[in-house]
């Protein structure tokens, strides 16, 4: 009995043994979970850290280009949208101009005096001395008118000039006018040389399509209508497009050549009746203020001029300033 007992005995104490190591110490076992407890926050600040620094950075990033953006848009709008640009005007032009009242304060019409471009305007000179009254005549059939809405294109026109020239060998002459969508030309022409030595007679929309052909005379899709003309004979043309167009008469041969030309023309204007703003350009400018938020559409008009009295008028556009700044502090 006694050696049974201590066997038993034996088991029993292995058995204690045995659990005490299985079984970690309350005290450690607390202490083990609150490390790892501690670690893992400590990863879930880090963590959290660098995702607002990474917000932050894409937020700031967005405001630059989005500055930027804004930037380059107003820039465009003052420089290039709403910039100062040279029109030369002929006889009977109306022309409408077109500017947003929310960027632009004024519109600014003036005679431009530069130099040589005052002597082509004017042209009429006795000893070197412009012929004043001439100028005075020129500049009293030039108005600006302004509307709150754009006036009815249904005033017709009908004007008609005859030119004799000379153009000298490899060179050309050529005519301005601004024409509205549904004016028609008509050309009559009459080469004054002996042989068969054609000229080149064209009509070109706007001053780009004019230099195309200036460069390359020869090629016929440079301009709207490409003619070479020998001879005697006519030549129209019915206007699509609302725009400025350049008559212009071209002499490649090694000699100089000579024309007579009739130009028939029927046009049409914008009606200015009901005009609130009316400008002469007697005093050389006019300046149209624009109400924010209104609509404001001005008409640049000429009377029938004199071919020789041709003019360039310089149009500004004045910045609505406060616009802009709103427009970058918004952002």
């Amino acid at each position: 009995m006694a050696e049974t007992s201590s066997t038993s005995s034996i088991i029993n104490n292995h058995s204690d043994s045995y659990d005490i190591v299985s079984s970690p110490a309350p005290d450690v076992q607390e202490n083990h979970q609150t490390q790892q407890q501690n670690i893992l926050y400590r990863i879930t600040i880090s963590l959290s850290d660098a995702a607002g620094f990474t917000d932050r950075d894409d937020a700031l990033s967005c405001l630059v280009i989005l500055l930027t953006f804004w930037f380059f848009v107003s820039m465009t709008l003052i420089l290039g949208v709403y910039g100062s640009n040279e029109i030369m005007v002929g006889p009977n032009t109306s022309r409408l101009i077109l500017a947003n009242s929310i960027f632009v304060q004024d519109i600014k019409a003036g005679i431009y005096l530069d130099g040589n471009k005052h002597t082509q305007s004017f042209s009429k000179f006795v000893e070197g001395t412009l012929v004043k009254e001439e100028e005075e005549e020129t500049q009293n059939k030039l108005f600006v008118y302004g509307f709150h809405k754009i006036p009815p294109l249904n005033v017709p026109v009908f004007w008609s000039e005859i030119h004799n020239i000379s153009v000298s060998a490899n060179f050309h002459k050529d005519w301005v006018y601004y024409l509205n969508k549904g004016s028609a030309v008509n050309i009559s022409y009459v080469v004054n040389h002996e042989g068969s030595y054609p000229l080149h007679l064209i009509i070109a929309k706007g001053r780009e399509e004019l230099l195309r052909w200036v460069e390359n005379p020869s090629a016929p899709s440079n301009t709207l209508s490409w003619n070479i003309i020998v001879g005697n004979g006519t030549i129209s043309q019915n206007i699509e497009e609302s725009s400025e167009y350049f008559i212009a008469v071209g002499n490649l041969n090694n000699f100089e050549a000579e024309v007579q030309l009739e130009f028939k023309i029927n046009s049409i204007l914008y009606n200015t009746t009901g005009a609130y703003y009316i400008c002469p350009f007697k005093h050389r400018q006019c300046s149209l203020k624009l109400l924010m938020l209104k609509p404001a559409f001005a008409i640049l008009s000429t009377g029938l001029i004199k071919e020789y009295d041709a003019i360039y008028v310089k149009l500004s556009f004045g910045p609505r300033w406060f616009v802009y700044f709103i427009g970058s502090e918004d952002h």
